[in-house]
């Protein structure tokens, strides 16, 4: 008898830990795909901004190669010039 209900105590000590162990898991599946989530975020915004760089750019590039484009930018740097003496 004796055997017998220590076996139980045995038996429930080990489903217990057993639950611990599984409580653990999943909370460590949270933070990981809470860190994996926000990783995306990140990569997502980094993507959307390399986008606008590039768009920027090929703007600035078109511009600069204009007439009026190059005028400016003569204009621009022969201003810093004076305004640096």
């Amino acid at each position: 008898m004796k055997k017998r209900v220590n076996d139980d105590n045995e038996d429930v000590v080990s489903k217990q830990e057993l639950l611990e162990e599984k409580v653990e898991k999943v909370n460590i599946q949270k933070e990981l795909f809470e860190v994996y989530s926000q990783h995306e975020l990140l990569l997502k915004k980094n993507q959307q901004l390399e986008q606008d760089y590039e768009q920027l750019l090929t703007r600035y590039e078109k511009l600069k190669n204009s007439k009026l484009g190059r005028l400016t930018i003569k204009y621009w740097k022969m201003r810093k010039k004076r305004r640096d003496k």
